[in-house]
């Protein structure tokens, strides 16, 4: 059955996709650490082995960010991911209990982790911490973990594997299911995703993708959509497309967390961005080496400059926005305020609502 998410099922979806795609999931990069190589990898570069912390796009230098970016983004659970979380267990069942604590039972948690790392005693901690879902990822190609994905089965939550649906795969994704069936109650196929990181090797396994305006593997969905066809049991089995992680996931997690952090004189797009006013100072303004030269700017100086400049300018309001040292300021009013003759750079700029300010597009006026 195709699903109004861009995606197909059978028999249902787990309760982790079922929040993710309502954008109610935060996404907590646990760690880049992980044990095993995988050719398809699509983690960048800056996280691909590293021991680096994320909360959606915010950067974790302790659980009181993770704190944060649920209530920015109006979280009603969270997907620990990486790398492999189970790396750093201690950290993992940290972060599962504080958000457990802060957030209530009903803060749903799923984990994903692979074989090579779980033992009994890593998934008692996992299960007595408050985990709501495990998810496994196998290796298809390599059968000599498959004994442990038993282990899950003996703890009380739901459980179930994620694998990448590769091309031509079918068989050995069959293989999979016959394998695992008693002990699992859902099945995730994702499409293959090519990513243009520097370390995975998908190309020269003669993956490529299916059109020059996607990241999805030609011939992923055919082969998901083989399994789903040809399966008779009672599993249930999802098939998340990369359309629904664009359009679905992303654009409603962008909606919900646009109408915590916008100011009442922003504008939230059909797409959840925000279409803002900007004061910028000579220099500071977005191009070349942006990141760097804001890095480098004297934050007392720039803030005292803004509020001159916007207080000469006699907005009704105006708010510091002190990570990228500009002031946002009612779009109607930067319309008919000529704040060139005060040394500024009016813009409009279309951005993320995300920590990270994603910049897609800016108008100079």
């Amino acid at each position: 059955m195709k699903t109004r998410f861009h995606s197909w099922s059978i028999n249902g979806l787990p309760i982790g996709c079922k929040q993710c795609v309502k954008g109610r999931k935060l996404v907590l990069f646990v760690t880049g650490i992980c044990q095993r190589n995988c050719f398809y990898c699509s983690i960048s570069d800056y996280k691909f082995h590293k021991d680096v912390t994320f909360a959606n796009e915010r950067p974790v230098n302790d659980v009181k960010d993770i704190i944060k970016e649920v209530n920015a983004s109006g979280a009603q659970g969270a997907g620990f991911t990486g790398g492999d979380s189970l790396c750093k267990i201690k950290r993992t069942v940290k972060y599962i209990k504080t958000l457990k604590e802060e957030f209530g039972e009903k803060f749903h948690i799923h984990l994903y982790t692979i074989p090579e790392g779980i033992t009994k005693a890593k998934l008692k901690q996992l299960f007595d911490a408050g985990l709501d879902e495990i998810r496994l990822h196998p290796d298809l190609d390599e059968k000599k973990n498959w004994p442990k994905l038993k282990l899950p089965n003996e703890f009380n939550w739901d459980y179930g594997l994620e694998i990448p649906a590769i091309p031509r795969y079918d068989i050995k994704i069959f293989e999979l299911i016959e394998y695992a069936k008693n002990w699992i109650t859902f099945l995730n196929l994702n499409e293959l995703e090519i990513a243009d990181n520097s370390f995975n090797t998908i190309n020269k396994k003669g993956f490529f993708t299916k059109s020059d305006k996607s990241y999805a593997a030609k011939g992923s969905q055919e082969t998901a959509l083989k399994v789903l066809k040809g399966y008779k049991g009672k599993l249930k089995i999802h098939y998340c497309t990369v359309k629904l992680k664009d359009k679905v996931q992303l654009k409603n997690r962008l909606k919900n967390q646009a109408k915590v952090v916008k100011e009442k004189y922003d504008k939230v797009s059909k797409d959840g961005t925000l279409i803002r006013g900007v004061v910028y100072l000579p220099g500071l303004e977005p191009g070349a080496k942006y990141k760097e030269r804001i890095a480098k700017a004297n934050s007392t100086v720039i803030y005292h400059q803004l509020i001159e400049i916007c207080g000469g300018a006699r907005f009704s309001t105006f708010k510091l926005d002190k990570k990228l040292k500009r002031a946002i300021v009612p779009l109607k009013e930067l319309k008919k305020k000529n704040v060139k003759l005060l040394g500024a750079i009016p813009a409009i700029v279309e951005e993320y609502p995300t920590d990270d300010s994603f910049l897609i597009e800016v108008e100079f006026i």
